[in-house]
Protein backbone atom coordinates (compact mmCIF):
# COMPACT_ATOMS: atom_id res chain seq x y z
CA UNK A 1 0.00 0.00 0.00
CA UNK A 2 3.18 2.43 0.62
CA UNK A 3 4.49 1.56 -2.79
CA UNK A 4 1.38 2.39 -4.36
CA UNK A 5 1.20 5.84 -2.74
CA UNK A 6 4.72 6.32 -3.39
CA UNK A 7 4.39 5.78 -6.86
CA UNK A 8 1.51 7.50 -7.24
CA UNK A 9 3.16 10.63 -5.35
CA UNK A 10 6.04 10.16 -7.91
CA UNK A 11 4.00 10.58 -10.96
CA UNK A 12 2.02 13.86 -9.36
CA UNK A 13 5.47 15.12 -9.46
CA UNK A 14 6.56 14.46 -13.21
CA UNK A 15 3.31 15.78 -14.52
CA UNK A 16 3.97 19.27 -12.20
CA UNK A 17 7.44 19.31 -13.65
CA UNK A 18 5.91 18.53 -16.96
CA UNK A 19 3.52 21.15 -16.52
CA UNK A 20 5.88 24.21 -15.17
CA UNK A 21 8.22 22.76 -18.11
CA UNK A 22 5.68 23.62 -20.76
CA UNK A 23 4.29 26.75 -19.37
CA UNK A 24 8.24 27.98 -19.19
CA UNK A 25 8.46 27.17 -23.12
CA UNK A 26 5.44 29.14 -23.92
CA UNK A 27 6.94 32.78 -25.64
CA UNK A 28 5.21 35.79 -23.51
CA UNK A 29 4.56 38.40 -26.47
CA UNK A 30 3.96 42.04 -25.60
CA UNK A 31 1.94 43.78 -27.77
CA UNK A 32 3.06 47.03 -26.78
CA UNK A 33 6.71 46.26 -27.92
CA UNK A 34 5.66 45.63 -31.86
CA UNK A 35 6.72 47.68 -33.88
CA UNK A 36 4.79 49.09 -36.86
CA UNK A 37 5.93 48.77 -40.67
CA UNK A 38 8.14 51.65 -41.07
CA UNK A 39 5.67 54.10 -43.14
CA UNK A 40 7.99 57.04 -43.11
CA UNK A 41 11.28 54.72 -44.60
CA UNK A 42 8.60 53.52 -47.23
CA UNK A 43 7.69 56.67 -48.62
CA UNK A 44 11.36 57.76 -48.80
CA UNK A 45 12.21 55.17 -50.79
CA UNK A 46 8.91 55.42 -53.11
CA UNK A 47 9.89 57.69 -56.39
CA UNK A 48 8.14 61.12 -56.58
CA UNK A 49 5.75 61.54 -59.20
CA UNK A 50 7.93 63.70 -61.55
CA UNK A 51 11.13 61.16 -61.17
CA UNK A 52 8.66 58.46 -62.33
CA UNK A 53 6.72 60.47 -65.06
CA UNK A 54 10.26 60.97 -66.56
CA UNK A 55 11.03 57.26 -65.91
CA UNK A 56 8.45 56.23 -67.72
CA UNK A 57 8.56 59.22 -70.87
CA UNK A 58 12.60 57.65 -71.35
CA UNK A 59 11.90 53.82 -71.16
CA UNK A 60 8.34 53.89 -73.14
CA UNK A 61 7.55 54.79 -76.27
CA UNK A 62 4.34 57.15 -77.07
CA UNK A 63 2.50 55.10 -78.59
CA UNK A 64 2.52 52.53 -75.86
CA UNK A 65 1.85 55.11 -73.45
CA UNK A 66 -0.94 56.03 -75.57
CA UNK A 67 -2.15 52.66 -75.83
CA UNK A 68 -2.27 52.40 -72.41
CA UNK A 69 -4.51 55.36 -71.60
CA UNK A 70 -7.13 54.26 -74.07
CA UNK A 71 -7.44 51.14 -73.01
CA UNK A 72 -7.97 51.74 -69.88
CA UNK A 73 -11.81 51.07 -68.47
CA UNK A 74 -11.60 53.85 -65.85
CA UNK A 75 -10.59 56.56 -69.00
CA UNK A 76 -13.32 57.70 -71.81
CA UNK A 77 -11.85 57.31 -75.03
CA UNK A 78 -13.55 60.59 -76.45
CA UNK A 79 -12.08 62.58 -73.44
CA UNK A 80 -9.10 61.51 -74.24
CA UNK A 81 -9.41 62.19 -78.01
CA UNK A 82 -10.73 65.87 -77.14
CA UNK A 83 -7.10 66.23 -74.92
CA UNK A 84 -4.84 64.79 -77.19
CA UNK A 85 -6.78 67.01 -80.47
CA UNK A 86 -6.54 70.28 -78.52
CA UNK A 87 -3.04 69.65 -77.25
CA UNK A 88 -2.02 69.00 -81.06
CA UNK A 89 -4.12 71.76 -82.53
CA UNK A 90 -1.87 74.02 -79.76
CA UNK A 91 1.06 72.90 -81.61
CA UNK A 92 -0.07 73.26 -84.80
CA UNK A 93 -0.77 76.59 -84.52
CA UNK A 94 2.93 77.50 -83.35
CA UNK A 95 4.52 75.29 -86.05
CA UNK A 96 4.64 75.46 -89.01
CA UNK A 97 6.38 71.77 -90.02
CA UNK A 98 3.91 70.07 -87.14
CA UNK A 99 0.99 71.53 -88.97
CA UNK A 100 1.64 70.82 -92.40
CA UNK A 101 2.40 66.93 -90.85
CA UNK A 102 -1.05 66.79 -89.07
CA UNK A 103 -3.35 68.17 -91.62
CA UNK A 104 -1.69 65.30 -94.53
CA UNK A 105 -2.02 62.81 -91.96
CA UNK A 106 -6.04 63.86 -91.85
CA UNK A 107 -6.46 64.42 -95.28
CA UNK A 108 -4.86 60.90 -96.25
CA UNK A 109 -6.62 58.51 -93.98
CA UNK A 110 -9.89 60.53 -93.91
CA UNK A 111 -9.79 62.65 -97.38
CA UNK A 112 -13.69 62.75 -97.66
CA UNK A 113 -14.32 63.06 -93.86
CA UNK A 114 -11.96 66.01 -93.59
CA UNK A 115 -13.01 67.60 -96.77
CA UNK A 116 -16.39 67.35 -95.60
CA UNK A 117 -16.12 69.20 -92.23
CA UNK A 118 -13.29 71.41 -93.90
CA UNK A 119 -16.80 72.77 -96.06
CA UNK A 120 -18.99 72.89 -93.07
CA UNK A 121 -16.83 74.84 -91.01
CA UNK A 122 -16.12 77.63 -94.20
CA UNK A 123 -18.28 79.98 -96.07
CA UNK A 124 -19.16 78.79 -100.01
CA UNK A 125 -17.02 82.17 -101.07
CA UNK A 126 -14.02 80.69 -99.00
CA UNK A 127 -13.91 77.26 -100.12
CA UNK A 128 -14.54 78.42 -103.83
CA UNK A 129 -12.12 80.45 -104.17
CA UNK A 130 -9.38 77.56 -103.11
CA UNK A 131 -10.68 75.61 -106.09
CA UNK A 132 -9.58 75.81 -109.62
CA UNK A 133 -12.28 78.40 -111.75
CA UNK A 134 -11.75 75.98 -115.27
CA UNK A 135 -12.82 72.85 -113.16
CA UNK A 136 -15.39 74.64 -111.45
CA UNK A 137 -16.86 75.83 -114.76
CA UNK A 138 -16.58 72.43 -116.86
CA UNK A 139 -17.92 70.49 -113.51
CA UNK A 140 -21.08 72.94 -113.91
CA UNK A 141 -21.27 72.44 -117.27
CA UNK A 142 -20.96 68.57 -117.28
CA UNK A 143 -23.45 68.81 -114.17
CA UNK A 144 -26.06 70.72 -116.43
CA UNK A 145 -26.31 68.18 -119.32
CA UNK A 146 -27.70 65.97 -116.86
CA UNK A 147 -29.35 67.75 -114.31
CA UNK A 148 -32.16 70.16 -115.22
CA UNK A 149 -31.89 72.09 -111.64
CA UNK A 150 -28.21 72.92 -113.10
CA UNK A 151 -29.06 73.91 -116.48
CA UNK A 152 -31.66 76.25 -115.62
CA UNK A 153 -29.88 78.04 -112.51
CA UNK A 154 -26.94 78.07 -115.52
CA UNK A 155 -29.19 79.55 -118.05
CA UNK A 156 -30.92 81.96 -115.41
CA UNK A 157 -27.64 83.53 -114.58
CA UNK A 158 -26.13 84.20 -118.14
CA UNK A 159 -27.61 87.88 -118.79
CA UNK A 160 -27.09 88.75 -116.23
CA UNK A 161 -23.34 87.68 -116.76
CA UNK A 162 -24.03 89.57 -120.16
CA UNK A 163 -25.70 92.23 -118.47
CA UNK A 164 -22.31 93.42 -116.93
CA UNK A 165 -20.02 92.95 -119.93
CA UNK A 166 -18.47 96.33 -121.57
CA UNK A 167 -17.55 94.93 -124.68
CA UNK A 168 -20.59 95.10 -127.39
CA UNK A 169 -18.90 92.27 -129.14
CA UNK A 170 -18.55 90.04 -126.42
CA UNK A 171 -22.52 90.08 -126.32
CA UNK A 172 -22.78 89.73 -130.28
CA UNK A 173 -20.51 86.74 -130.34
CA UNK A 174 -22.43 85.07 -127.84
CA UNK A 175 -25.51 85.12 -128.98
CA UNK A 176 -24.22 83.96 -132.53
CA UNK A 177 -22.42 80.74 -131.00
CA UNK A 178 -26.33 80.33 -129.46
CA UNK A 179 -27.88 80.91 -132.81
CA UNK A 180 -24.96 78.28 -134.36
CA UNK A 181 -24.92 75.77 -131.72
CA UNK A 182 -28.90 75.05 -131.71
CA UNK A 183 -29.59 74.93 -135.80
CA UNK A 184 -31.92 76.98 -135.45
CA UNK A 185 -34.93 76.91 -138.59
CA UNK A 186 -35.86 80.30 -140.59
CA UNK A 187 -39.16 79.89 -138.98
CA UNK A 188 -37.69 79.99 -135.20
CA UNK A 189 -35.02 82.80 -136.22
CA UNK A 190 -37.88 84.94 -137.37
CA UNK A 191 -40.12 84.38 -134.37
CA UNK A 192 -36.95 84.63 -132.40
CA UNK A 193 -36.39 87.92 -134.04
CA UNK A 194 -39.84 89.42 -133.43
CA UNK A 195 -39.75 88.33 -130.10
CA UNK A 196 -36.19 90.68 -129.52
CA UNK A 197 -38.02 93.50 -131.31
CA UNK A 198 -40.99 93.29 -128.80
CA UNK A 199 -38.59 93.00 -125.83
CA UNK A 200 -36.38 95.96 -127.02
CA UNK A 201 -39.93 97.96 -127.42
CA UNK A 202 -40.86 97.08 -124.09
CA UNK A 203 -37.57 98.09 -122.58
CA UNK A 204 -37.94 101.44 -125.01
CA UNK A 205 -41.14 102.48 -123.36
CA UNK A 206 -39.94 101.94 -119.66
CA UNK A 207 -37.23 104.10 -120.70
CA UNK A 208 -39.45 106.90 -121.85
CA UNK A 209 -41.26 106.33 -118.27
CA UNK A 210 -38.56 106.57 -116.09
CA UNK A 211 -37.43 110.08 -118.10
CA UNK A 212 -40.84 111.41 -117.86
CA UNK A 213 -40.90 111.03 -114.46
CA UNK A 214 -37.62 112.36 -114.08
CA UNK A 215 -38.81 115.40 -115.86
CA UNK A 216 -42.08 115.88 -113.45
CA UNK A 217 -39.85 115.46 -110.26
CA UNK A 218 -37.53 118.10 -111.45
CA UNK A 219 -40.43 120.61 -112.41
CA UNK A 220 -42.12 120.46 -108.94
CA UNK A 221 -38.64 121.16 -107.44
Amino acid sequence: MKNLQTISGQKNKISDKANSSSTNNVINIDNDKISPPLLDEANENMPCPEDALNTVVQQFPLETVLEKYFSTDTNSAVSLSNVLAKFVSNYMSSNQKIRTNVLDILSEDHSKDFLDHAIQENLSTVVCDRLNLNSVIEYICAKSKINTTCRNNLITQIPFIFKHSKLESERIDFIKDLMRQNNLTDTEIVNLLSSIMQMRAVCDNKSVGVSESAVDSSSNL
